[in-house]
């Protein structure tokens, strides 16, 4: 399906807030001067004009309408301009009809950091900037991936979340949440086919009372049953789970 031009414009948006957020990250003393409550917010706005003056007039109006709140710290409004981008990025995946898809594609792409050491370790090398990073995120991604989830990937570079894990996690419930959904993380030791997956998804869904989106994840070390986490709540009926509890019981 073409991206509608919403979805385009909160694409692009996307990308012009991430290198924003990059730059205060870079630059405190520019995030402090634009949380001073001392100053006025005409000033601030013309200092947001002139410090990002490369940037569209549409980024450059988030990021002013970011001066009328009363921000207790500067973190605080670091946090609000990366969920702000990272929002933009699923509401034009949602607009352009493919959100489903970067939502495989997000996840697919925390997986290969969890379990792809050398990536990873690239990926948190500190001896390269932030823009290094998120540019070789964007060489390994933007061939294979939607637009949105290589600006997901990208932004889980520069978050306050922790770690990328934690980060790209965040992600995918502001993903989810916005078709009003939540993900489960299934872990098992075959893929579902589509009668399990589906009978899966529609217990989940009446345990949980809300549109459930499966995520698998296949460890041979599951060795029988399934392991769903889906928000705070955790279902092990593996077989690997019942030996060790076993193993509790008569230890």
């Amino acid at each position: 399906m073409t991206p509608t031009k919403q979805g385009s414009s909160n694409s692009h948006l996307t990308g012009e807030l991430t290198m924003i957020l990059t730059a205060l990250h870079e630059h405190p003393a520019l995030a402090r001067a634009l949380t001073d409550p001392s100053a006025p917010v005409d000033v601030r706005r013309k200092l947001i004009d002139g410090a990002f003056a490369s940037l569209s007039p549409s980024a450059r109006a988030t990021l002013g309408d970011a001066l009328d709140k009363n921000w207790d710290s500067s973190a605080s409004l670091l946090n609000w301009v990366e969920e702000t981008s990272v929002k933009a990025a699923w509401q034009s995946a949602d607009s352009s009809g493919s959100i489903n898809r970067c939502l495989d594609e997000v996840f697919t792409f925390s997986q290969m950091v969890y379990h792809n050491h050398e990536l990873r370790s690239a990926l948190v090398d500190r001896s390269r900037s932030v823009d290094q990073r998120q540019a070789l995120v964007r060489s390994l991604l933007a061939p294979t991936m939607a637009e949105p989830s290589v600006d997901i990937a990208v932004a889980a570079l520069g978050s306050h979340y922790g770690t990328i894990d934690d980060a790209l996690s965040a992600y995918l419930t502001i993903g989810a949440e916005l078709i009003g959904a939540q993900i489960a993380v299934v872990k098992l030791a075959q893929p579902l086919d589509s009668k399990q997956k589906k009978e899966l998804t529609a217990e989940l869904a009446k345990r949980m009372g809300t549109t459930i989106i499966i995520q698998e994840v296949v460890d041979p070390s599951v060795l029988g049953g399934v392991r769903v986490e889906c928000g705070a709540e955790v279902i092990d009926s593996t077989l690997t789970s019942r030996l060790e509890a076993a193993r509790r019981e008569f230890s």
